[in-house]
């Protein structure tokens, strides 16, 4: 009953104790006007309520003046309310009376002990509507300090046993259907009092006056009662009964506008920056889902059925409500207080199962949502609610302490039924994009929603449109109590005759009242005003929302561990297993609306897909005889269960459980679509798996929301499956149908890769099954809270890594400024000193070039200081600032190509020689880092020496020597990626013309290094063609150095051709990957051949290095009688040819690989391969070398003919000095400057 409801005035009786004021205050005015009339008072009495005790039950109030209670007084134990009204008081103040010119004034007056023992009330309908009221058994004591003339003392006034009022109130119809106006139609009361005075001797000289100031209030009380009632029905009443008319009646049967109407404000709009900074409902994705799975998917029938089933068939729905008050007023006065408070104790809803028309919440624009029901169907016709409250009155005396508090609690029902309810309405709701994304734990939203709420509004939601209709009404309006006692029932058969006058004339105006007050402007406003008091944005810069910190305070209250029985458990649990059992026993559903789906976007780096459902068939369901997911234990806080139970298909139910869907599926990027079939029939069997998971709340309340997917385990303390019972009679089968071609996808696989299934089967049968899976969920555990732990630290450095992200470039412009710097100084140093020094002996290399007045020698000059320079950077790009090398992988489908690609792993060098570290390949980290590192710097180093150094002289030779043997070492790297992209990339078919791919691949730092070392080369070769030109060989050759060179010649060509064309090397998959990728054996033309369709660059070095620079030893050597140009050749090959380091890094590799390949897959997914291997005995890959003896052999010719080759030059070279040195020795001849 609110307070600024006129209608709610309209209802209550005239002139009754109750009256409706402000928040839902109840006072009684009937007995305190007649005590008012009766001691000659006019002023409202409202202000005088006092509390005098808090004893509810029989009282005798022991006066020690007056004696015991009065016959009238007293109340029966088993009304509440009586006694209530018993233990009130009343201060009354002063009041007087005169007769014969003498005035008697009694002041202080207090009041107490009221009584009314019944309210009898009857009502007329008709013409000539009225209200008829009896009260007996009226009742009421009073003290107070009196004075006459000279005289005072003290009084006691009470009414007499017997005392009784009536009354009527008309309410004339005249010739309209609704009562126009209110009048008092009979009033009369009889009431008795007596006074006593104090026994005193001012009492005995007045005692002759008491008849007569008896007499008097007697003969005035009733005449003043009727006054004003009469009074109070001509004007309050009437006027309830105008606004009441106003209200429910249309303006063409009402002589006055829609009190709705009267001052309807304007409803206010957002500002349209604001529009431009909120969500785009019309974007959300989540929103169409929900919107398609509600209303399209499911429907007005599908959101009836699953209520029904939800509820059991009972369409009963009970809301406990809240301990909170929805009424709470308190009235002081001059010390006196009365507090009366309304709490809603339930609300029970029958027949909400009816829906006849749904909309789930879509959007109506950028900004607005909106949405609808709409309730009665042939079975559930109308909706019936009733709400139980309960009415607490309290008075007190908060300045007097002695005064104990009384209290009286009263329960009423109000129950009506509405005929075809529905409301719809749109709402604005401006949330921030940015706001979104703002991260918030749990325990933030569970304890702080209301301020995390308000943080993401941009402003105030607001009511755009409502609407609320009913067809009818199917039950009045009742108004009932259950309290005990008489006058708890007289009072509440008083409300419920005047609301049966109400729905004898208003009812019918009901519906149209209702849905004109919903649309109406005002009530929109007054919505909006309310939901602004309630949901204010947060000013820029602020926070409502609970701090982390607090909220994890308000978490540890929290027990540690859930309890499953209360979050699983309950009502929700009963709703869904109904349903679930519901939509088990409805054998046969096609969901038609599945075509109305917004299309699935899935998007990768590759492709981007859109899958369009079209149908969905659930087939033979009722063979399901049980489903339960998660169930709680009822003893155990931490056991679930799950549970099904299916029956195969008999003579009597010859069929089984069939789930069938069907989608088309659309590559937006290439224009390509196909239709897809899916047919999954349901094994048949009993099985009862039982788990053991410990919840730590107080964990779960830190993750962010949304949490990572690698965080959902995290605060699982222990997570294991207890047990597994049951059988499966048979396993079932999946169909997919792709364009009309029937495909069996499983039974694909197992024929493709049997060890795969067999393996799988051997577990599932060996009764290790649940000890493998509880080890594989406790490694899964372990590894989410590292992954998770991880995330969560990454998430704290973010604001961190933000800014300094844009400095990523900073290293990239550092080097190209050093490369500029070192080839201006390789290039300006010489020029400067050639132009310090005059002779040639204080000069370098560089310098005595830069003086040549040849320009092609300068040209020469500059190139290689150029050359030096940028092999120094390039490495040292190569090295600390490039990634070397991946692997990925990639899923491709037949018609369409890659549409997924996942990498495992990307490493710079140093990753790279560290990870092989950590993964015990030893041999291939120090290999690399020694030619990479250490020997790719040596080389540019020793040639800077003798480029720049002008000291060693002597040593130039040797040091450029040595310079361009090492130069082929840095191609190391090569090596080992020319057997690690053959060995690793595979090829995996799956069914549906799936194809899943490993690829291993080089990246820019092993390019920019390989440009590193051929500059390297390149400024070696550059010194040494500018130093003078060497001496012919010598005419004759040693014996053993001719078979050297023989030898060498036929070891290249035959150990390259028995290589090329032997296997010499070969690989076995073990593990998990040995089931579906088996073995691999190359020759090196089989290598070159797997490595060209991976890395062309790759392969094209390879061969030139292994191949074709060895071939050009051979050919150097069995030419060299042809002139100086095999000269070249075998320069070119010797410096070239690398078969000693393919050769270290092959026997590195074979002895490595395997540890190499599990570093590679456990990289990304380590924490699954630990399970795998703890739960199913076997590691996720492994990898057995093997060495071919032909091929092999075939290798180790070659390399003897290529450094035999080397060897024989070498011999050559120092034979041809030392004949120059004897010949300079003998003729004393010698050009030092020349030389």
């Amino acid at each position: 009953a609110g307070a600024n409801l006129a209608f709610v005035r309209a209802l209550c009786p005239p002139g009754l104790m109750i009256s409706f004021t402000k928040a839902g205050q109840v006072q009684i005015l009937l007995l305190l006007s007649a005590a008012r009339l009766v001691l000659g008072r006019d002023e409202d009495l409202r202000r005088l309520f006092q509390s005098g005790s808090s004893q509810v039950g029989p009282r005798v109030l022991h006066n020690n003046m007056y004696g015991g209670e009065s016959a009238g007084s007293r109340v029966e134990d088993d009304d509440p309310l009586a006694q209530w009204l018993h233990g009130l008081k009343l201060h009354l103040g002063d009041v007087e009376a005169t007769k014969f010119l003498m005035t008697f004034r009694a002041s202080n007056l207090i009041c107490e002990n009221m009584s009314i023992q019944r309210v009898l009330s009857s009502t007329t309908k008709g013409t000539l509507p009225s209200l008829a009221l009896n009260l007996s058994g009226l009742g009421i004591k009073c003290k107070a300090h009196w004075s006459l003339a000279l005289m005072n003392g003290d009084l006691l006034a009470e009414v007499k046993p017997g005392a009784s009022a009536s009354l009527t109130v008309s309410l004339p119809v005249d010739n309209a259907s609704v009562p126009q106006r209110a009048e008092l139609s009979a009033c009369d009361a009889k009431l008795d009092f007596s006074l006593k005075l104090s026994k005193s001797l001012a009492g005995y000289l007045v005692n002759w006056i008491i008849p007569l100031i008896q007499g008097h209030i007697k003969s005035q009380a009733v005449e003043k009662i009727c006054g004003q009632l009469q009074a109070t029905v001509a004007s309050s009443l009437a006027q309830a009964i105008a606004d009441l008319n106003r209200i429910m009646l249309p303006t063409t049967q009402s002589s006055n506008s829609f009190v709705m109407e009267r001052s309807a404000p304007p409803v206010s709009q957002a500002a349209s920056n604001l529009d431009e900074q909120s969500v785009d409902w019309t974007k959300s994705g989540a929103l169409k889902w929900q919107a398609w799975m509600l209303s399209d998917l499911l429907g007005a029938k599908g959101v009836d059925k699953a209520l029904k089933w939800a509820l059991n068939g009972t369409g009963r729905v009970e809301v406990q409500g809240s301990e909170e008050p929805v009424v709470n007023s308190s009235m002081s006065i001059n010390g006196s207080q009365l507090d009366v408070s309304l709490r809603l104790q339930n609300v029970i809803v029958e027949g909400i199962d009816g829906v006849k028309h749904f909309d789930a919440i879509a959007a109506a624009s950028p900004t607005d949502l909106k949405s609808g029901i709409a309730l009665g169907t042939p079975r559930r016709p109308a909706l019936s609610a009733s709400a139980d409250f309960v009415l607490t009155l309290e008075a007190s005396y908060p300045s007097d302490p002695t005064v104990v508090p009384s209290r009286v609690d009263e329960s009423i029902r109000i129950a009506v039924g509405l005929e075809g309810p529905s409301l719809a309405g749109r709402l604005r709701l401006l949330l921030g994009r940015d706001k979104l994304s703002i991260p918030r734990t749990l325990a933030q939203l569970l304890f702080g929603a209301r301020g995390c709420a308000q943080d993401l509004l941009l402003a105030s939601p607001e009511l755009q449109e409502f609407s609320f209709n009913i067809l009818g009404v199917s039950e009045p309006l009742t108004f009932a109590s259950s309290s005990r006692g008489k006058l708890s029932a007289d009072l509440m058969t008083l409300a419920d005759r005047t609301i049966e006058l109400f729905n004898a004339y208003y009812l019918q105006h009901l519906p149209y009242a209702l849905a004109r007050l919903a649309a109406s402007q005002t009530f929109i406003a007054k919505a909006n005003a309310m939901i602004s008091s309630i949901a204010k944005p947060t000013p820029a810069g602020r926070t409502a929302c609970l701090s982390k910190v607090e909220a994890a305070k308000r978490a540890a209250s929290f027990p540690l561990y859930a309890d499953w029985r209360k979050l699983l458990g309950g009502k929700i649990r009963s709703a869904i297993d109904n349903i679930t059992d519901g939509f088990l026993a409805h054998n046969s559903t096609n969901i038609k609306e599945v075509a109305g789906i917004p299309a699935l976007e899935v998007k990768t780096n590759q492709v981007q897909l859109a899958l369009q459902p079209k149908k969905i068939d659930f087939e033979g369901l009722s063979q399901i005889n049980y489903l339960r997911v998660l169930l709680p234990h009822r003893s155990d806080q931490h056991a679930l269960s799950c549970n099904l139970s299916v029956s195969c298909p008999m003579a009597s139910r010859a069929w089984q459980p069939v789930i069938s869907a069907r989608e088309n599926i659309n590559v937006t990027s290439k224009e390509v679509s196909w239709d897809l079939a899916q047919h999954i029939a349901l094994p048949c069997g009993d099985v009862n798996i039982s788990l053991w998971a410990a919840l730590n709340l107080h964990q779960a309340m830190g993750l962010v929301f949304p949490p990572a997917a690698a965080c959902l385990p995290a605060p699982f303390e222990s997570i294991f499956i207890d047990g597994v019972s049951g059988a499966i009679h048979w396993i079932g089968s999946v169909v997919i149908d792709t364009n009309n071609v029937a495909e069996h996808p499983v039974s694909e696989l197992c024929m493709s890769y049997p060890r795969l299934c067999d393996r799988l089967e051997n577990i599932a049968h060996s009764g290790n099954l649940v000890h493998a899976c509880n080890n594989a969920l406790s490694k899964l555990l372990m590894g989410s809270k590292k992954e998770c732990l991880a995330l969560q630290e990454s998430d704290l450095q973010d604001a961190d890594t933000a800014s300094s992200s844009g400095a990523a470039i900073g290293p990239w412009i550092a080097s190209i400024a050093a490369a500029t710097l070192v080839a201006a100084a390789l290039i300006t140093l010489p020029v400067m000193m050639a132009d310090r020094h005059s002779t040639s002996s204080n000069l370098s290399l560089a310098s005595q070039f830069w003086t040549s007045d040849k320009m092609s020698v300068r040209i020469r000059m500059v190139s290689v200081s150029a050359l030096l320079g940028v092999a120094l950077v390039l490495r040292t790009i190569s090295l600390f600032f490039m990634d070397t090398a991946y692997s990925y992988d990639i899923l491709e489908m037949e018609g369409i190509g890659e549409i997924v690609n996942i990498n495992l792993i990307t490493f710079t060098f140093f990753g790279m020689v560290e990870h092989y570290w950590d993964a015990g390949a030893y041999i291939s980290s120090l290999l690399l880092l020694l030619n990479s590192f250490i020997v790719a710097y040596g080389v540019i180093l020793i040639c800077a020496v003798v480029w720049l150094v002008p000291a060693l002289v002597k040593q130039r030779m040797l040091l450029l020597r040595t310079a361009m043997f090492l130069s082929r070492l840095p191609f190391v790297d090569v090596v080992f990626f020319g057997h690690v992209i053959p060995v690793l990339n595979s090829d995996l078919s799956l069914p549906m013309g799936l194809t899943a791919k490993i690829r291993s691949d080089a990246k820019g730092g092993i390019y920019v290094g390989i440009a590193s070392a051929t500059c390297a080369i390149l400024a070696a070769q550059g010194i040494r063609s500018l130093l003078p030109r060497e001496l012919a060989p010598p005419a004759s050759q040693a014996l053993w150095e001719m078979k050297l060179k023989a030898a060498s010649c036929f070891s290249i060509i035959i150990g390259l051709a028995l290589w090329m064309l032997a296997q010499y090397f070969s690989v076995t998959f073990t593990q998990l990957a040995g089931d579906v990728l088996g073995s691999k054996s190359f020759a090196a033309s089989s290598l070159l051949a797997a490595t060209f369709r991976g890395n062309t660059f790759i392969a094209c070095v390879l061969l030139g290095m292994t191949v074709l620079a060895p071939l050009a030893q051979a050919t150097s050597l069995l030419g060299s009688a042809l002139g100086r140009r095999m000269e070249t050749l075998r320069k070119l090959g010797d410096t070239l040819a690398i078969m000693d380091v393919f050769t270290a890094g092959f026997l590195a590799i074979v002895l490595e690989i395997d540890s190499i390949a599990r570093w590679i897959v456990e990289n990304k997914f380590g924490s699954l391969c630990e399970a795998i291997q703890v739960g199913i005995g076997t590691q996720c890959i492994g990898v057995e070398p093997q060495i071919g003896v032909g091929g092999f052999l075939g290798l180790l010719l070659a390399l003897f003919g290529s450094c035999g080759c080397a060897l024989a030059t070498l011999a050559s070279d120092v034979r041809a000095c030392t004949d120059v040195r004897e010949d300079i020795m003998a003729t004393a001849q010698v050009n030092t400057a020349g030389f």
